[in-house]
């Protein structure tokens, strides 16, 4: 079963052994109290078991089975959450997942200019990485810069060529 990350832990919350999680999406109901999930970074994985879900200034905070002290949840800031992708929430007409546009072509003006190999939490914006034949290019995913994304196609319409330059 594929999985996919849902969110990312920030740092630790109180002496419990709480993180602060900032969710790739506004939702957090597809983690649940009980739930194992999966966290990786890099080529580390390890399975834990959600305890406990609160909220802090609009940030959920996550007790996580092994983790019990402040030390042990900066150890694991930058960690992502991964979950099975049929316990993600469902998707409104016009959405994706930002993994699923990981492989598409990417084009302009009719024309094969690279192929989407990541997408990173950016400021304002998902970034998305773009390997091209000039290098790896970052593109915000805002609707200046990206014109068309087609799942199904497997491809990428760009709305302006020099964000690649």
């Amino acid at each position: 079963m594929e999985n996919l990350a849902t969110g990312v832990i920030r740092t630790s919350h109180g002496i419990k052994g709480y993180v602060k999680v900032h969710m790739f999406s506004e939702e957090i109901s597809h983690v649940s109290i009980g739930q194992t999930i999966i966290l990786k970074k890099g080529n580390l994985e390890r399975t834990a078991v959600i305890e406990d879900i609160s909220q802090s200034g609009g940030e959920p905070l996550i007790k996580f089975d092994f983790i019990h002290t402040p030390e042990d949840g900066r150890r694991y800031s930058g960690w992502e959450i991964w979950i099975p992708r049929n316990l993600c929430s469902p998707l409104k007409e016009g959405e994706f997942y930002q993994a699923d546009i990981i492989g598409c072509e990417v084009f302009f003006d009719g024309n094969l200019v690279g192929t989407v190999v990541s997408v990173i939490d950016g400021a304002q914006a998902p970034l998305i990485e773009i390997s091209t034949a000039d290098g790896v290019r970052l593109v915000p995913y805002m609707s200046q810069y990206v014109a068309d994304v087609d799942i199904e196609a497997r491809k990428l319409t760009l709305a302006v060529s020099w964000i690649l330059e």
